[in-house]
């Protein structure tokens, strides 16, 4: 696999070490805080505008995930957002994950690790033991092999949003695909008929039939690579294409990376995916100027009573920086750069009081567990409409005006799941803790994904969906 550097980003000249290319797959007073220091082309412009859309969005998100599982060895970050975003082309088009996760921003890829850790560890708790199968794992280490990726001639156009924040733009390239076209079928062929021979087995299909139903299988395969490849993207006439069509909404290229700085620059995935959310809607200056500081609190309790307390403030004041500046940095960035954005067409926002008198929390290294067990609020809507209303809220039941007492637990498809709390998930971060967002709901995702596969593993789940 053949991979274009750009002068000056090899990750072997910028002190990285190299892995081999072969991969294989698969405000009410807050408590007392302290500061933290915040560490051929496509036939359609429709289709190149989707390719442009994973290439900058969902997809760096998945391989910021990935490459966090398999990133083994600290590298420096690099000298300038442009160098961070030809890190991350160039380890994924050598199929590098060392290199992919080396561009990653630390603070980003600690929390994917953090969220994959505790989602393993909770479904090794309550799901049983696999049993033992033959592997059925594709190895595409064959397929690979056969296929040749290159980029040339990339133009970058770089932009800050915000001191330690700059999003580069991807303006002129082109990226090439080909494939070695027979070893390239033989090996899709040979995992086609590993992956299928049961299937037809099952239908009743004899040998005879399976050699018939691959052989036309491989002479699908083969005119698809007569007709795909060689590939080639031009990135600078899609992008002309794009903004023709009024495609964009901007001037811009679409096809766009977030960058922050750590000790060095490195793409972000998370603010890349809101940024992709947001571009459709924004206008000049709509984006915060600057990344709020954090208030961090010394005790996962305090930490959730000051979120409480900062919640309370948002909604009074309308200020996201309120909010952002009591979670941990990846979505404090979030907030801090869109949360103003999203509140425009949010006006007036209700009025919300928030007093949490118990919380029980627990600590495993640096990640936090806490419980609300008892909590007063009120909620004015103040759209004319509804009326306020008030209650409180005591060991995982509800008792609001006029509504009676509501038990998490008796809630249709929730109580099921063994879920009777509410629960938030906390990380440390600096000298002090910060409630995550992002983590609290992997938590419950997991949490509901554990319930409902043991529910199938016993046959529960049949009778929760006919309403028993």
């Amino acid at each position: 696999m053949t991979t274009f550097y750009p002068e000056g980003s090899d990750p072997e000249a910028a002190g990285l070490q190299a892995a081999p290319a072969a991969v294989e797959p698969a405000p009410a007073p807050a408590p007392e805080s302290v500061d933290v220091t915040d560490p051929a082309a496509p036939r359609t412009r429709r289709r190149g505008l989707v390719i442009a859309g994973v290439a900058s969005g969902a997809v760096v998100l998945a391989l910021g995930a990935g490459a966090a599982y398999l990133y083994l060895n600290l590298g420096r970050g690099a000298t300038s957002p442009q160098g961070a975003v030809e890190r991350l082309v160039n380890g994924a088009v050598d199929g590098n994950l060392i290199a992919l996760g080396a561009a990653i921003s630390p603070a980003e890829r600690d929390l994917f690790l953090d969220i994959s850790d505790r989602a393993r560890e909770t479904l090794e708790a309550t799901l049983p033991e696999p049993e033992a199968t033959a592997p059925t794992d594709v190895d595409f280490e064959a397929i690979l092999d056969a296929v040749e990726v290159s980029v040339a001639d990339v133009e970058y156009a770089t932009e800050e949003i915000a001191e330690g924040v700059a999003v580069v733009r991807v303006e002129a390239g082109t990226v090439t695909a080909d494939v070695d076209k027979a070893p390239f079928v033989d090996a899709v062929m040979e995992q086609a008929a590993l992956s299928a021979a049961a299937g037809f087995e099952q239908l009743g299909y004899d040998q005879a039939m399976i050699d018939e139903e691959l052989a036309a299988s491989r002479e699908g395969v083969e005119t698809w690579v007569d007709e795909t490849f060689p590939w080639t993207f031009d990135i600078a006439e899609e992008v002309d294409g794009w903004q023709e069509s009024d495609a964009v909404p901007t001037d811009a290229s679409p096809i766009a990376f977030m960058t922050v700085e750590e000790g060095g620059w490195y793409v972000s995935p998370m603010l890349t995916v809101a940024e992709m959310a947001a571009a459709a809607g924004l206008e000049p200056g709509d984006r915060g100027a600057e990344i709020a500081d954090a208030v961090a609190f010394a005790t996962p309790e305090e930490a959730v009573t000051g979120t409480a307390a900062a919640v309370e403030d948002f909604f009074a004041t309308g200020d996201a920086v309120t909010l952002a500046s009591v979670l941990p940095l990846p979505e404090r960035r979030i907030v801090s750069l869109y949360g103003e954005a999203v509140l425009r067409d949010a006006m007036p926002l209700p009025v919300v009081a928030l007093d949490v008198t118990e919380v029980a929390a627990t600590v495993d290294g640096d990640v936090a567990s806490a419980e609300l067990v008892a909590f007063d609020f009120s909620f004015d809507p103040q759209d004319g409409l509804s009326a306020p209303t008030s209650g409180t809220y005591r060991q995982g039941c509800v008792t609001a005006d006029g509504a009676g007492e509501i038990c998490v637990a008796d809630i249709p498809m929730v109580g099921q799941t063994g879920i009777d709390d509410i629960s938030v998930t906390l990380v440390h971060e600096g000298d002090g803790w910060l409630m995550s967002p992002t983590m609290t709901l992997m938590d419950y995702s997991v949490r509901v994904a554990a319930a409902y596969s043991e529910m199938i593993e016993d046959g529960g789940l049949d009778g929760l969906l006919m309403g028993e």
